[in-house]
């Protein structure tokens, strides 16, 4: 187990936290969510997975067209052999037709990475609106696993619910059309799946139900933001 007052390394979450072992490099701590989503391959975890927390991170640092060419990039810089990463990437995870490698395991539910930016998924989509739906219903988060598991719907690697992942969903501005910054928050160019003001009551439910003080900076914001109208809405 990690230490009190640990974070996730690669997301800075604070739940579910436990070491991970590394084959080949030092143990890291990571969330539930992100240990999850984590590749297989070693090389693939401490030089794509642990550096980026999503493709479009990825693309933007090698100031890339696309994921292919940013990854052909990482592989000169850091002296890597491109096959051998590609095949790292699509071994992570159940190998499917439809598989997009980097974008499978580091992609926000919900979203897929296209010509650079957030394009819905909207059978995903669905079920975020639905996550949100049964938490302001008066849902715990293990009675919204329950129902997701007794409809067989699958996480994006095609596991089973757990209570952190819907919390993670719960608490990502990016449902709202938010996009995170250094000191905050602004309006993304992507498309909003639920609206500001659901996401906003959503954060104060789970203020008062879970009291814990990180979350309550967030949930100001965003009830400010619905209060000017944050944005257009979706």
């Amino acid at each position: 187990m990690a230490a009190n007052g640990d974070r996730c390394e690669r997301c800075w979450g604070r739940s579910g936290l436990q070491v991970h072992a590394v084959e080949g490099g030092r143990a890291v701590t990571l969330c539930h969510a992100c240990r999850e989503e984590t590749p297989r391959d070693p090389v693939v975890f401490r030089e794509v997975f642990m550096r980026f927390s999503s493709t479009k991170e990825l693309i933007s640092h090698y100031d890339a067209r696309d994921e292919q060419e940013a990854l052909r990039k990482l592989c000169v810089e850091r002296k890597l052999d491109y096959r051998s990463v590609i095949r790292g990437i699509e071994s992570h995870g159940k190998p499917t037709a439809a598989g997009n490698g980097f974008q499978d395991f580091s992609r926000p539910f919900g979203y897929e990475i296209r010509d650079g930016g957030l394009a819905v998924r909207p059978v995903e989509a669905r079920t975020v609106g639905l996550i949100f739906e049964m938490y302001l219903e008066g849902l715990g988060l293990a009675k919204i696993c329950g129902v997701l598991n007794k409809k067989e719907i699958p996480t994006k690697t095609g596991k089973k619910w757990q209570s952190q992942t819907v919390a993670n969903i719960l608490r990502n501005p990016l449902y709202a059309g938010f996009v995170r910054e250094k000191d905050g928050f602004r309006n993304g160019k992507h498309r909003a799946i639920v609206d500001k003001e659901a996401f906003s009551d959503v954060q104060v439910e789970m203020e008062q139900r879970i009291r814990r003080p990180d979350q309550k900076p967030e949930s100001k914001l965003f009830r400010e933001e619905s209060k000017r109208g944050g944005g257009e809405k979706r």
